[in-house]
């Protein structure tokens, strides 16, 4: 157990000599600071106390970096990164220390997380270059974190050799962490080819050495790889039991980087099950990455989400976090990195002995390419939507056949994306004036589906059928709705339809015929508003009243008279000084206080009323209202 401030106070107790204390306490701290972070902290302040009092330049060096790093590894700090990267300009490019060769390690970690990978590669070819063949410490754990940053790149093979080679080192010099942690990495190469059941045995034997010096970090990472592997077994209840284990270590001892990964993973496990919980951890985790600044971690959170918002039938914002991911990945992964990486390769190489220069390999040159060809089926993608739009703003109702047949109006219509499931339709047949305002089921995409075969079957039941009766339309048109697609009304189907008001108007009686469809017709005379209660049923599949009638109503207008007809989307939206939905009492206040504008001011005042209520929060639903004023 001698991952523990007790057990180092104990060995320090046994060194007179303060410049070998400090060597032994910024070691500690490199091998403890993602476990004992309070701990780490104080042990590195102290290595650097003595360090100044001895005069001992690169302990005191090595002490500066470590407690800034710390500040970095736990998000604590936004100056420390600053901090860091001014120190290493005064860093000289010659190790002629151990310790200075630490914080050359250090710095590979660093810009590693922050996906500056020829930085990072830089940094270990020095130590390499400086360190004999002797069987040091250093020089091991540089072997070590080659097979990780190898392994991070995919070349497994790379990886598998280096890890082989700095297992074999530890057990020669009976280093049990240095084991324990190698063992983890092999089994680490294995999961990710696929090689399960070796994986296990590899995993679990690290498991062990990690219990048994006393590392919970280091068992947090082990036990996060045996979620993984039963994860990709099927066993996903012994996977969510490994995983929840692992994150409760990870964040009692407050290890950011593993509380991502960790979080990533059951929220992978968790996305059909729990989808609730799996978006929170998502969310969490690129609030965190965005914390450490590492640019990887951040574009993984913005993939996994794209997938997520995919799979729960949100396209825009999986298109919106695939685009992010495209965008930090190509930081990550970039032509220019590669170029960089490949002249690191033929310069060390040119330096380095033939059996050194293999460390110099690559394999990350088809990265550009595959990422280029994700972003360009995304461009297709979003030509294809934006096409889309365009064909289904064609189908709504046209200005100029409202100016025909409607008095004095405004139509105040805000899509959530880039195409609507709200929509107004209109249609002048046999003399009546036929206009619906509708809120199809979903948004977006699915949302734009539902509002074409909306209108479709509106257009078939008053042109081609000659209905006449607003309810009665309404009822043809669930009843071709569930045909089409093929709807039982049972309680698991998804209760696609419309909520929708129905109006006709008809000129020569001055009467205005409608039917209500979950939404309500609002009517302001002389100063009063009625709100004309829907029947609380939509137009479409709906447990027991797939043959109920909607309710017809007749309204005599007079003049002055002004009809509201309105979906849900400006009621719900969440803003104002306590972020809560607007509600569709205040809708209905504000309309009465308006009523008397002209409808182009009326538009304008909901416009800014709905922008200023909103504020920086999302758009949460498509927004469509309308207001006729009656001559």
């Amino acid at each position: 157990m001698y991952f523990s401030k007790a057990w180092l106070d104990e060995h320090l107790a046994t060194i007179p000599d303060k410049k070998e204390k400090v060597r032994q306490m910024i070691i500690f701290t490199s091998a403890a600071h993602d476990y004992l972070v309070d701990d780490c902290q104080k042990i590195t302040e102290e290595a650097r106390r003595l360090a100044v009092e001895i005069d001992y330049e690169p302990g005191r060096i090595a002490a500066d970096f470590y407690l800034n790093s710390l500040l970095i590894y736990t998000g604590r700090s936004k100056d420390a990164l600053l901090e860091v990267r001014q120190m290493e300009t005064k860093i000289s490019s010659r190790i002629d220390d151990e310790l200075i060769g630490l914080v050359f390690q250090m710095c590979a970690i660093m810009h590693w997380g922050l996906g500056e990978r020829d930085k990072a590669f830089e940094y270990l070819y020095q130590v390499l270059k400086n360190e004999t063949e002797r069987p040091s410490l250093l020089f091991n754990w540089t072997r070590y974190m080659l097979g990780v940053f190898h392994f991070d790149l995919k070349d497994y093979d790379t990886s598998l050799s280096y890890f082989a080679g700095s297992e074999k080192h530890a057990r020669e010099q009976n280093d049990e962490y240095g084991i324990a942690r190698t063992l983890a990495g092999i089994g680490g190469v294995h999961i990710a080819l696929g090689n399960y059941t070796e994986a296990i045995g590899f995993v679990n034997e690290a498991l062990d050495g990690f219990i048994q010096v006393g590392h919970q970090t280091a068992q947090s990472r082990s036990l996060n790889d045996l979620g993984v592997i039963h994860h990709k077994l099927g066993n996903l209840k012994e996977a969510e039991t490994y995983l929840r284990e692992a994150l409760e270590l990870r964040k009692n001892v407050r290890y950011i980087p593993g509380i991502i990964t960790t979080q990533l993973k059951l929220a992978e496990l968790l996305v059909d099950a729990k989808p609730g919980e799996a978006e929170q951890m998502l969310l969490s985790s690129l609030d965190l990455s965005e914390k450490l600044h590492s640019k990887q971690k951040v574009a993984q959170c913005h993939r996994l989400l794209a997938d997520f918002y995919k799979k729960s039938g949100d396209p825009w914002q999986a298109v919106s976090h695939m685009e992010k991911f495209l965008e930090v990945k190509a930081l990550v992964d970039g032509e220019e990195v590669s170029n960089k990486l490949s002249r690191l390769q033929q310069k060390f190489a040119a330096e380095k002995s033939e059996q050194e220069a293999e460390i110099h390999r690559l394999k990350n040159v088809e990265l550009k390419e595959a990422y280029d060809e994700i972003e360009e089926k995304n461009r297709n993608i979003l030509d294809s939507i934006h096409y889309a739009r365009r064909i289904q703003r064609a189908l709504l109702a046209s200005e100029a056949l409202l100016e025909r047949h409607l008095d004095e109006h405004f139509i105040f219509y805000q899509p959530k994306d880039i195409v609507s499931g709200d929509f107004y339709w209109g249609l002048h047949h046999n003399d009546h004036f036929f206009f619906a305002v509708a809120d199809s089921t979903g948004h977006g995409v699915p949302g734009a589906f539902m509002s074409l075969l909306n209108s479709s079957f509106l257009g078939e039941a008053v042109a081609e059928k000659n209905i006449a009766e607003p309810a009665a339309i309404l009822g043809e048109v669930r009843r071709q709705l569930i045909n089409a697609l093929n709807q039982e009304g049972s309680l698991e189907e998804t209760p696609d339809g419309m909520d929708v008001i129905l109006a006709a108007f008809d000129r020569k009686t001055n009467t205005l015929r409608f039917a209500c469809a979950n939404n309500p017709l609002i009517l302001v005379r002389k100063g009063e508003m009625l709100v004309i209660g829907p029947d609380k049923f939509p137009v479409g599949v709906y447990p027991g009243h797939e043959n109920k009638p909607f309710t017809p109503h007749t309204l005599q207008l007079q003049s002055g008279d002004v009809i509201y007809l309105v979906t849900d989307g400006f009621s719900d939206q969440f803003g104002g000084p306590l972020g809560k939905k607007f509600k569709f009492r205040q809708l209905r206040q504000l309309l009465l206080s308006i009523s008397h504008e002209s409808a182009a001011r009326q538009k304008e005042i909901l416009a800014q009323q709905f922008a200023d209520w909103k504020g920086n929060l999302e758009q949460v639903d498509d927004i469509l209202l309308t207001g006729i004023k009656i001559k």
